[in-house]
């Protein structure tokens, strides 16, 4: 997993780049000072390797893949998909997923 992917969702290309997993501790340590008590107890976290886009999604991208809908205020296909809530990315994700499989 070393090699950018090119794919399309409904004829529209574009580009994925992997990224390689591995492990990291996360939080802050017992007697860390300034530290908040919700960033306790500093724990291992493994990401397994995946793939990302290499550009931002587009509104051209976002719209082919949720049916034409484009929720951004600065219109042009070319242009990054902007006024999304995370529940709105979460929606797109599962659409592309299940589109790009």
């Amino acid at each position: 997993m070393t090699t950018p992917l090119e794919t399309s969702a409904n004829g529209h290309s574009f580009r994925m780049i992997p990224v390689l997993g591995g492990s990291f501790l996360m939080g802050s340590k017992a007697d860390e000072e300034g530290a908040y008590d919700d960033e306790r107890p500093q724990h291992s976290v493994t990401v397994s390797d995946f793939y990302i886009g290499q550009y931002p999604v587009t509104q051209a991208l976002w719209k082919v893949v949720m049916d034409g809908k484009n929720p951004s205020d600065f219109q042009g296909d070319d242009r990054p998909v902007e006024n999304v809530s995370w529940d709105d990315v979460q929606l797109f994700l599962k659409a592309l997923n299940q589109i790009t499989k």
